[in-house]
């Protein structure tokens, strides 16, 4: 008679879970859906009527749920058949011990998909630009749109603040992309193009600048250089840099020289006679 009793405890408690409705709290129960899981759920009350309560995260671009005073509340009802991991881990990962979501991760070795049910994009990362310090001397941890960004997690895709660009914003803009006058180019190849080895600092594919094209120079090659050659009076000219062949002012708007009183030509490399 005893064990009878105990065989018919443990029925009545397996029915009792079996019956029981899988939500989260803060929703009403709902009757079965079409495909046998629960339809959407309604909350009780919404996060603003919740005891000290308000909405502190949303995942996602469209509205799918949040924290309210530190627990999780969805838009619609998760899929927990069987006690399974969230909505089957979306299809982008697997479930593992505890009911967590083990996310998918791609060729880079990091995951693919986040969130708790791996429903969410993750996006490109790269150097950090300024991370917090994990260990010695690491202060660019490998990050989502190297933390000059910020991640739409419905597209997987990084949206770069100004003057940062790149997939995962991992390289800072040339100025007025060198206004046309000239080519982008990181710190690296701008050091070789030079004669010069810029090869083992962190930035060196990161900062980049302008090469600029014959006849323009400036940080945007915005300036039209003009046209200059020896001192006629034997002075620094353009050996030493000097515009106008040292005797003259240059307009960097047209390219042309205003010459000093006595000199003349579109170089002012010549010398009047009359002063």
């Amino acid at each position: 008679m005893f064990d009878i009793k105990i065989v018919l405890l443990v029925c009545l408690l397996i029915n009792t879970v079996l019956a029981a409705d899988d939500r989260l709290p803060g929703f009403a129960g709902t009757t079965a859906g079409a495909d046998g899981g629960a339809a959407d759920l309604k909350p009780f009350k919404s996060a603003a009527e919740l005891t000290g309560g308000k909405l502190e995260v949303q995942w996602g671009s469209d509205f799918d749920g949040g924290f309210v005073n530190g627990e999780v509340y969805w838009q619609q009802a998760r899929n927990r058949k069987g006690g399974l991991c969230d909505n089957h881990c979306s299809g982008h990962g697997t479930c593992e011990k505890n009911n967590n979501c083990n996310c998918f991760v791609g060729l880079d070795g990091y995951p693919e998909w986040t969130g708790p049910d791996c429903s969410l994009r993750t996006c490109p990362k790269d150097l950090a630009w300024v991370g917090s310090v994990a260990n010695n001397n690491d202060l660019h941890p490998i990050s989502e749109c190297s933390n000059k960004g910020s991640c739409d997690r419905k597209t997987g895709t990084c949206q770069c603040f100004p003057g940062y660009e790149g997939i995962a914003c991992q390289r800072t803009s040339c100025p007025n992309a060198c206004s046309g006058r000239g080519t982008c180019w990181p710190e690296k190849h701008l050091a070789s193009k030079a004669g010069l080895t810029y090869n083992e600092p962190w930035d060196a594919l990161k900062h980049v600048g302008c090469e600029c094209d014959k006849g323009y120079r400036g940080p945007a090659c915005e300036f039209q250089e003009c046209p200059s050659g020896p001192d006629p009076l034997d002075g620094f000219g353009n050996e030493a840099g000097r515009d106008c062949s040292g005797r003259g002012i240059c307009n960097y708007a047209d390219g042309t020289c205003a010459c000093f009183s006595g000199f003349y030509g579109t170089k002012c490399d010549l010398q009047t006679t009359l002063f």
